[in-house]
């Protein structure tokens, strides 16, 4: 899969959110996150997976840590600050499970890991959808949840990711290394 339409970010965003005053809002507003990205909906296009869907859970503890120290009255450009400190934090904590036997592009023993090292989010991809978020500082404060800029500009942020695998090929006898890097998320 890949992930969901702008259009199903905007409508989730307006049913999943609960209002600020309700105390539950800092965990609706990190399962409406983790719901948009975790497992089956994010992949890496141009990797084959032996076994899809691509294992991705978003960092959740680590977002609401930081997203629940939102309280009125913040200013706008404190709240977003705020957001996306905990979106960068999130991301972090995040879990991508490229596997072993997983390939860059065709599989062949030259582009198949026989052991991944580290499979992480880019920190420079994630600075830059953390500077997405930050957009929405001067973002009008709409009525209608389905009108605001955060699920438009969470997307977008989702979308600039990449994803970094590291690891050996499975060339015999001796396997070599092999980098994927940068791959961007889709």
């Amino acid at each position: 899969m890949t992930l969901e339409a702008l259009s199903t970010w905007k409508s989730t965003f307006k049913t999943d959110i609960l209002p600020v005053s309700d105390a539950s809002w800092p965990d609706s507003m990190t399962d409406w996150y983790a719901d948009r990205i975790n497992t089956p909906l994010l992949n890496l296009p141009g990797l084959t997976l032996a076994s899809p869907p691509l294992p991705v859970t978003f960092g959740k503890a680590a977002f609401k840590a930081i997203f629940q120290t939102l309280a009125q009255p913040n200013s706008q450009s404190v709240a977003m600050n705020i957001i996306a400190n905990a979106w960068e934090a999130g991301l972090i904590a995040s879990t991508v499970l490229v596997k072993a036997l997983d390939s860059v592009g065709t599989p062949s023993p030259a582009t198949t890991w026989s052991v991944v090292t580290t499979s992480v989010f880019d920190p420079a991809s994630i600075a830059l959808g953390k500077a997405k978020i930050l957009e929405l500082i001067g973002a009008p404060n709409e009525e209608d949840a389905e009108d605001s800029q955060t699920p438009i500009k969470f997307r977008e942020a989702t979308l600039l990711l990449t994803v970094t695998t590291t690891g050996l090929n499975s060339v015999t006898p001796t396997a070599g290394a092999l980098v994927d890097a940068a791959r961007a998320v889709g």
